[in-house]
C-alpha cells in the first residue's frame, strides 16, 4: 500500500498524524516483536544488512515493558 493510500486512511480515521509506510513498518515490526517473533525473524522480514538495525526494534519493545512494569509496581 502506498503512501496516499495511508495518507487518506489516516485523514479518513481523522488521526492527529500522519500515516506513513515507514510508520507502518514500524508498527508491524514492533507489535510482532511484542507478540513473541524472534528478532532474527523480523530482521528477514524487514530485509535490514544487519541484525544490529532490527534490534533497535527490539530495545523499543524492552523499554515498553520496563514501562509496563514500572507503573505495576508504582
Amino acid at each position: 500500500m502506498g503512501d496516499v493510500h495511508l495518507k487518506k486512511m489516516g485523514e479518513d480515521l481523522k488521526l492527529s498524524f500522519n500515516l506513513h509506510f515507514h510508520l507502518s513498518r514500524h508498527t508491524f515490526a514492533t507489535n510482532a516483536l511484542s507478540n513473541g517473533m524472534r528478532v532474527e525473524y523480523m530482521s528477514k522480514l524487514l530485509d535490514h544488512s544487519s541484525i544490529q538495525l532490527t534490534q533497535v526494534y527490539a530495545k523499543i519493545v524492552s523499554k515498553e515493558l520496563d514501562n509496563a512494569v514500572d507503573k505495576y509496581i508504582n
